[in-house]
């Protein structure tokens, strides 16, 4: 859709420019239209009572604060009208209320104050808007791209939910943060906005994949990607599509020709952006109205654009995240990444991507289940590649040494220096005694650009355009053979084996259960300009050959890119002297697709409390417990216990009795909870809030009247009740295997923004077989 489709004129409101959407989020009913005629044509505010429920002029002032330190599309502006939505009020009430009662929304500029009852105006939030023949419109705050990273601006139907593409653009337009609900844990995203690399499918829209031709050529899309439906299902806002590369190839500014490369905000500002995600990375790099971005990556696409751009940067792990509705350049390489300007997003986001929520069917991690923390594990090994510290720049050895002197003492490890070419001969896997930089290559051109070539040709009669590296790696992928191709992949396995087994997983190689694993780190960036006008060979970005800053593409490991510092450079540009940013890379193993946790769920259909001074204590029908054994890699690696309504407790597995490889765990009397061992167990216990005890009318010698007045029952029976007032009672009794009568489900979680909790969480019985009971141990 074009931009004119989609907006209404451009309005400046205190130096800020804006937009509005033609469709209404709300309409007034006649019984207001003729109260409200005067203000028509005009910027707004709305407070519903759920958010100001006195509507008194300091708490109306205080609110409209607030949202000045939280939402950059609201301002002064928007106080010339006021309305004050009241559910109090009988349908089709309202009255024009005097400004002089609201002093400080006077002095803010408020013309008039309008009390409405809220029949026919459920839909509206509280926050910014724009009043126009008696309807209540979304307010856009427009934003010019200056770095010319976006495709195109997305806004989003608040009525039909419809996306809405802005094209050609200028500028993007982000709506107030105050249309958003407040975070939960339904909503962790709620009202983050976002970009996407315009590989991803956005559902009504086409997708461009760098290729003016492609985009000519493609339809509008009938669903949104699987990570562009999860981040808007998770309440996240899309607000644009970031441009990429022809057919997400990593190419040079140079080489950009259907678009223009975005401008890397750093140094002399005329930087290398640096790859395919270039446009979603600067985007994230220049605008802070954007608080995230995602990507995709082949073979570098996330990590070198935000080690370019001076932001955090991570690739997710081959095939931890479905790329389903993304355009493709190697299934056996690419996956998806994150851009943000901050931390705590990025973990944010990218727990929320791989985890979700419990609506999802996904359980949180062990540290959120347990209110103690686990036994400790062994240290995480860190390995300094050798081969990647060419650099003799002193800041930039300087940067990485404080942060990896940081990590080693965050993590309690030291850094073990390897070089990894020789660890790879030492390996040779293939016995052919050849170093990585001569084995290992491949050549990936996407199978959709073969296709889409036939389908252009059939359909226009002429050839689409190609610029020069997919012209060249077109004439490559011609003389692949199947056998070479085969041999490619195998090479790939081959180095994943290896970085995972002998690098990562354990300091000596073997792969111990148990281990956290390792972690490589090493400084990213070149440390040397890299100017835009550059026109490097074409060689490297058509023949991918390995380098120490391919090790995550070509393993499928997870990568963060970490800023920590910045080089000083002199200028060929402006001839004056700047500044660059130094990035750490950091690659680990995979986490998510090696932890598996099975939960056993225990019913009795008895709850027997005890008596606590003769008085029965907790009892009931029925009562369900738990316990849930975390398998890494296939081996059990810690255990949680249920316990009374408390997270329980959590323990490495092998600290438990064992009956074979079967962890032994206790039922307390009556059974409330789990226990790992037989005996006693304090259970924790607090007296609810008690009101005082007044005994101001008792006379007692040497008690001030004012003590016995205010008396805090709830300390005085602390104080007096035993440590162990209740306690959990397990012994070595009848021995029960769960699974001798136990019912077992296959889980599968299949997400549909648009199913139900219930649709989307499938559960399939397996087949069980009644076992002997195990015997107990001496």
């Amino acid at each position: 859709m074009s931009l004119s489709d989609g907006w209404q004129s451009v309005i400046r409101l205190d130096e800020r420019s804006y937009q509005w959407s033609r469709d209404p989020v709300a309409r007034l009913s006649d019984d207001f239209r003729q109260l409200c005629s005067g203000i028509s044509g005009s910027p707004c505010l709305v407070f519903r009572a759920d958010d100001c429920p006195d509507f008194v002029d300091s708490s109306l002032c205080e609110l409209f604060s607030h949202w000045l330190t939280i939402d950059d599309v609201t301002s002064a502006s928007f106080c010339r009208a006021v309305f004050l939505l009241d559910p109090s009020l009988e349908p089709g009430t309202a009255e024009n209320m005097s400004k002089d009662s609201f002093p400080g929304l006077r002095d803010l500029g408020t013309i008039n104050v309008i009390r409405m009852a809220t029949n026919g105006l459920q839909r509206l939030r509280s926050g910014p808007y724009f009043y126009q023949e008696a309807s209540f419109h979304h307010v856009y705050r427009t934003f010019p791209d200056s770095q010319s990273a976006f495709f195109s601006a997305i806004t989003q139907s608040p009525t039909s939910g419809q996306f809405i593409e802005h094209r050609p653009t200028d500028h993007i337009a982000v709506p107030s943060r105050l249309y958003s609900p407040p975070q939960t844990a339904k909503l962790p995203l709620s009202g983050l906005r976002f970009a996407s690399k315009d590989v991803f499918d956005v559902a009504g829209l086409k997708t461009s994949a760098g290729s003016r031709s492609f985009f000519e050529l493609s339809d509008p899309k009938p669903k949104s990607a699987f990570i562009v439906q999860k981040l808007t299902a998770l309440g996240a806002v899309l607000v644009g599509k970031a441009k990429n590369t022809q057919f997400a190839n990593g190419e040079d500014p140079q080489e950009w020709v259907d678009y223009c490369c975005p401008w890397n905000p750093r140094g002399d500002g005329y930087q290398n952006p640096d790859t395919s995600s270039s446009g979603s990375a600067t985007a994230v790099s220049s605008y802070s109205c954007l608080d995230f971005a995602i990507g995709s990556d082949t073979c570098g696409s996330i990590a070198c654009p935000a080690a370019a751009q001076g932001i955090f940067g991570l690739r997710l792990s081959t095939g931890a995240l479905s790329h389903e509705g993304a355009f493709t350049v190697s299934k056996y390489l690419d996956t998806s990444g994150i851009f943000t300007r901050s931390i705590d997003i990025l973990h944010l986001v990218t727990s929320q991507l791989l985890e979700g929520t419990s609506e999802y069917g996904r359980s949180p991690p062990l540290s959120e289940v347990v209110d103690l923390p686990l036994l400790p594990l062994p240290p995480p090994l860190s390995v300094y590649p050798k081969s990647s510290f060419p650099h003799d720049n002193g800041e930039t050895i300087a940067s990485v040494d404080r942060f990896i002197k940081a990590l080693e003492s965050f993590c309690n490890t030291e850094r073990t220096t390897l070089d990894i070419d020789e660890e790879w001969k030492k390996t040779d896997p293939q016995g052919l005694g050849l170093s990585i930089y001569s084995e290992l290559k491949m050549v990936a051109l996407s199978p959709l650009v073969k296709l889409r070539l036939k389908s252009y040709r059939n359909i226009y009669q002429k050839n689409p355009y190609l610029d020069r590296v997919n012209t060249e790696k077109l004439k490559l992928a011609r003389l692949v053979t199947i056998e070479d191709r085969e041999k490619m992949v195998q090479q790939k396995a081959f180095f994943a084996n290896f970085a995972y087994k002998q690098i990562l997983q354990s300091g000596d190689g073997s792969g111990a259960a148990g281990s956290l694993g390792g972690i490589m780190v090493w400084p990213f960036n070149p440390q040397e300009p890299q100017y835009r006008d550059n026109c490097p060979p074409l060689t490297p970005h058509v023949n991918w050959r390995w380098d120490v800053d391919y090790t995550a593409p070509l393993a499928g490991l997870p990568q963060v890119i970490v800023p920590i510092g910045q080089f000083r450079y002199e200028s060929r540009i402006t001839g004056e002297p700047d500044f660059l940013p130094i990035a750490a890379s950091i690659v680990g193993p995979p986490g998510n697709s090696s932890i598996v946790d099975v939960f056993y769920f225990y019913f009795y259909a008895l709850n027997n409390g005890g008596h606590v001074a003769g008085v029965p204590e907790d009892f009931h029908v029925g009562d369900w417990e738990h316990s849930m054994v975390r398998f890494q890699n296939g081996v059990p690696t810690e255990i949680s216990l249920s316990q009374h309504s408390s997270s329980g407790e959590a323990f490495s597995y092998g600290a438990l009795q064992k009956i074979g490889k079967r962890a032994l765990i206790f039922s307390s009397f009556g059974d409330q909870a789990k226990h790992a061992t037989k005996g006693s167990h304090n259970i924790p216990f607090t007296l609810p809030p008690l009101p005082p005890l007044n005994l101001s009318s008792v006379s007692i010698p040497g008690i001030p009247s004012s003590v016995l007045g205010y008396l805090n029952l709830s300390a005085i029976l602390e104080a007096v009740l035993p440590a162990n007032f209740l306690q959990d009672k397990t012994l070595m009794g009848t021995l029960w295997d769960p699974v001798a009568n136990a019912f077992a489900y296959n889980y599968t979680f299949d997400f549909d923004p648009h199913r139900s909790v219930e649709e989307n969480n499938k559960f399939t019985p397996l087949a069980t077989k009644s076992q002997p009971n195990p015997q107990p141990a001496s």
